[in-house]
């Protein structure tokens, strides 16, 4: 049976507090968000979500046995102006809010720190108490955002208005603190494996191969979604198209996104078998020797964290939020091509391999532990609601 039950209906109830998701294209950090937001309700927090309903979210709460209502959120047209885009989502997200029961508190999720302006300053009108989950907290710059610079001064003044921030890594939390300059508390509440499945017992399983599949080659696995930019597919397309990686790197592209086109014409221009694209469905972890991340920036990316329980190496640039977890000579500066060869080729050394597994699950023990996850839910919760639940542990689910 469901924690609590669901519905998409009718007015929203009373409760404690209020999350208001506004993400459209969901991606591995909501699934997250929902899953500790599922551990909250076992914690004895009173949960309820809005979301829009054009997004993929209902299904994923009614999984998890959260209360959700519709929004109505809706995806831009073909061809809208972003001043429109904005004006839009700021009017819904005034509306959803004014919907609330008096005196609930929020928790606003609008997806990256630069792409949920709108809705943020929607939140701070509302004079609601106000916590805001954002998994990433970079620069425009690095976003690739317009106007960067007036879009940063803003970004930092709103971001000092907020009473609460919640992100995912300490990372993160350095920029929200560094860059920023707010001075409310940061909780961080790791992405992590599902608290459902035994990720404990997959974190503790054997690497179940150290040796390369084939002799001669190094199969290099990149699995998500195909976003040029931030996924940084457009530069490594353009490294297979030039030939300026070793003859003996295979790469295999499992996802969907904008970027298949793209990836199809560099496997063409690569020739032969350099580069196969598979569909998106269970990873195919099994098929390779390194996990690659080429991101211009992460948060804290649930694939690479399913890639160290299943026992492959990883390999990643700097700004995929992973620096706190991998060992330096995995990690590369994004553009770096040198760099990235540089640290594949270490992972050729069985022993190199096996060692880059064993401490990166050394990293993600201590990062992704019960206590740690627990407490950062407790905090961010507790602050909302204005009431700490019993600490004794979980409520059994009904």
């Amino acid at each position: 049976m469901p924690i609590v039950q669901s519905t998409s209906t009718g007015r929203a109830p009373s409760t404690r507090v209020a999350v208001v998701l506004t993400v459209l294209d969901s991606g591995g950090h909501e699934r997250m968000l929902i899953e500790w937001l599922r551990t909250a309700t076992l914690l004895g927090f009173q949960v309820d979500v809005h979301v829009p309903a054009e997004s993929d979210l209902p299904p994923l709460l009614d999984a998890a046995g959260l209360t959700w209502h519709a929004t109505g959120h809706r995806r831009p047209r073909h061809g809208q102006r972003a001043r429109t885009v904005m004006w839009q989502h700021y009017r819904e997200t005034v509306r959803t809010l004014a919907g609330l029961p008096a005196g609930a508190a929020v928790l606003l999720a609008p997806g990256a720190m630069q792409t949920g302006l709108s809705h943020l300053w929607a939140a701070l009108c509302s004079r609601r108490k106000l916590a805001a989950y954002v998994p990433m907290a970079f620069p425009s710059s690095v976003l690739g955002a317009s106007r960067p610079g007036l879009r940063d001064v803003l970004t930092g003044w709103l971001a000092r208005q907020v009473g609460r921030w919640i992100t995912i890594s300490s990372q993160q939390a350095r920029l929200l603190q560094q860059l920023w300059r707010v001075q409310a508390p940061v909780t961080v509440i790791p992405n992590r494996l599902s608290t459902w499945a035994s990720d404990r017992a997959e974190m503790a399983r054997p690497v179940p191969r150290v040796a390369p599949i084939h002799p001669r080659r190094q199969t290099v696995l990149f699995a998500g979604r195909f976003d040029p930019f931030q996924k940084g597919l457009d530069w490594l397309a353009d490294l297979l198209s030039a030939g300026h990686l070793e003859s003996d790197v295979h790469l295999i592209a499992q996802g969907k996104g904008p970027g298949e086109t793209m990836l199809r014409i560099a496997a063409a221009r690569a020739g032969g078998d350099r580069l196969r694209l598979l569909p998106w469905g269970p990873v195919s972890f099994d098929q390779a020797d390194v996990l690659l991340l080429c991101s211009r920036f992460e948060g804290l990316p649930l694939i690479a964290i399913e890639a160290i329980a299943a026992g492959l190496p990883v390999v990643a640039t700097t700004t995929s939020g992973l620096s706190d977890v991998l060992p330096a000579s995995c990690l590369y500066e994004f553009g770096d091509a040198k760099g990235l060869q540089l640290a594949l080729n270490r992972l050729r050394d069985p022993a190199c391999r096996e060692a880059s597994v064993a401490e990166a699950r050394r990293a993600l023990d201590g990062l992704l532990s019960d206590r740690v996850y627990h407490e950062g839910i407790r905090a961010a919760m507790s602050w909302l609601s204005g009431s700490p639940p019993n600490k004794s542990g979980l409520r059994p689910s009904p």
